[in-house]
């Protein structure tokens, strides 16, 4: 991995979400999930990042929605869904939703 520098502002948002993830992992609730507020690509890059940084091989990241709404989600891998039950319709999503949520495991 290349070595970057980031600036003031990205280096709070890297410990504000590191912040988060350390509530979240506190908790230990394995049926929750860490919802991100809509950020933008790079700064999902930040969090996949800094989830992956953490070597915690039980979580996963994944982002959902579209365009300015996209967000990112933390979760325990347990509580993703098995690639059978993703090819089955999904209530309340439409077929762009479920085909832009893209899933990489950190």
């Amino acid at each position: 991995m290349i070595e970057r520098f980031l600036s003031l502002a990205d280096d709070n948002f890297v410990e504000d979400v590191n912040e988060d993830l350390k509530c979240f992992l506190a908790e230990g609730r394995v049926d929750s999930v860490l919802v991100f507020p809509p950020v933008s690509n790079y700064r999902r890059f930040l969090i996949h990042n800094s989830v992956e940084q953490l070597g915690r091989p039980d979580l996963a990241t994944f982002s959902i929605g579209v365009s300015d709404e996209r967000r990112t989600v933390v979760c325990y891998k347990e509580r993703l869904l098995s690639d059978e039950a993703c090819a089955r319709p999904a209530m309340g999503l439409t077929q762009t939703e479920r085909d832009d949520a893209t899933i990489s495991q950190a």
